[in-house]
């Protein structure tokens, strides 16, 4: 794995935003753009592992500019560490309570609160670790659908896309029946069977 990064960035209007990302895509390994409400002007943005051709992205940046009507951007290009994103999100990663479920990562420490359901899921490659709104979501939607239904009419449960299983071990662990969890991602599947042992 390199151990460099280039960030790419430059500002442009919002209404060129997408235009300026596609020209510069083939350039790098990742491209993106973001705005928010009311802001004119954007920041596009982008990563390589290799030292990139700064004269060609110049050059078609100001082809671009040409042709959309607008004075060419300062190109940004610096140089970046490497982060271990897991390692990062582990450190960031609190205990947080959702309805009847408690859910610590691995190197938290916390004590599972009395009456709570404790769900161990460590921040890993594989997605879901409770505090992103959907899987938080889904968390609540169950607990609602627990206290609404009889428990004896749901038999069994499938979790389509597990990630890291958490899902599925909330099914489990609350109402002690058979789940299925599938992946296309052989990460996510090593990743959820070894939390099935947490």
């Amino acid at each position: 794995m390199a151990n460099t990064l280039y960030e790419i960035s430059f500002e442009v209007p919002y209404q060129y935003a997408s235009a300026y990302a596609e020209c510069i895509e083939p350039y790098l390994d990742s491209v993106s753009w973001g705005a928010r409400e009311g802001v004119s002007i954007v920041r596009v943005f982008g990563f390589t592992n290799q030292l990139p051709d700064k004269g060609s992205i110049k050059y078609i940046i100001t082809h671009i500019s040409e042709v959309v009507g607008v004075r060419p951007p300062i190109i940004s290009i610096k140089r970046k560490p490497v982060r271990d994103w897991v390692q990062d999100n582990l450190k960031k990663f609190f205990p947080i309570t959702v309805g009847r479920y408690f859910v610590c990562g691995v190197l938290s420490n916390a004590r599972i609160p009395y009456g709570k359901i404790g769900l161990n899921i460590p921040a890993s490659a594989a997605f879901g670790t409770g505090d992103h709104g959907s899987t938080k979501g889904c968390l609540i939607a169950f607990n609602r659908i627990i206290q609404t239904t009889s428990r004896q009419r749901i038999r069994w449960a499938l979790d389509m896309g597990c990630g890291s299983g958490i899902l599925a071990i909330a099914i489990a662990k609350r109402l002690y029946i058979p789940v299925v969890a599938v992946d296309n991602d052989p990460r996510s599947i090593q990743v959820s069977k070894k939390n099935t042992k947490n």
